[in-house]
Parts: structure tokens; sequence; C-alpha cells
């Protein structure tokens, strides 16, 4: 993987949405390249860090990204999809719901 691909992902990598594979391939990645790195850094703090200090929650930077480079870390552990798709899916679920009892009021 090149430094453009993990940039790409790097977004996906800090939520936990990428593959076991992608992930794998950004945390080996990461370990032997600085510009990355620092780019992981900097998205870390602006996705996370900056929530955090919203919700007045303290938090170590460096022990946070080395966490994020852990391979054994259950914090960032990547689903084989996005927890989005999984809101469209009970989005639209409670979409149909909703219809089936509306037409059920009107033709019952």
């Amino acid at each position: 993987m090149d430094c453009k691909e993990v940039q790409s992902l790097l977004s996906k990598f800090i939520d936990g949405q990428c593959s076991r594979e992608q992930a794998k391939e950004i945390r080996e990645h990461i370990v032997n390249c600085p510009d990355c790195k620092e780019e992981l850094t900097i998205q870390f703090l602006v996705q996370e860090g900056m929530a955090r200090v919203d919700r007045d929650e303290d938090f170590n930077l460096d022990q946070e990204i080395n966490q994020l480079l852990s391979p054994k870390s259950g914090k960032h552990f990547c689903l084989p999809f996005s927890w989005n798709v999984w809101t469209i899916l009970l989005d639209a679920l409670s979409l149909i719901v909703i219809v089936a009892f509306i037409l059920y009021l009107l033709f019952r």
C-alpha cells in the first residue's frame, strides 16, 4: 500500500471501518512511513481529539496513536462493513414498519 492509499483510508481506519486486511496494511505502512504517521496523528487529533476536548475528556495523544496502531487493539476492531450500513438498514426497517402501520390503518 502506498502513501496515497493509506492517507485515503485513514479516516476509516481511525473509525474502525476498514477491513482487517486494510488495517494490517495501514499499520505496516505507518510503522515505516513518518509522513503517514504524522497524517494519522493530525487526522486523529481532528476526529477524536476535538470531540474529547468538547466532552472535557483527557487523553494522551501518543498513547492513543500507539493503541490505534496496535494490532491487538480491541477499540478499533475493523468490521466487515461500517456501522453506517447498520444505521441505514435500521432506518429502512423503521420506515417499512411505519408505512405498513399506516397502510393497515387506512385499509382495515
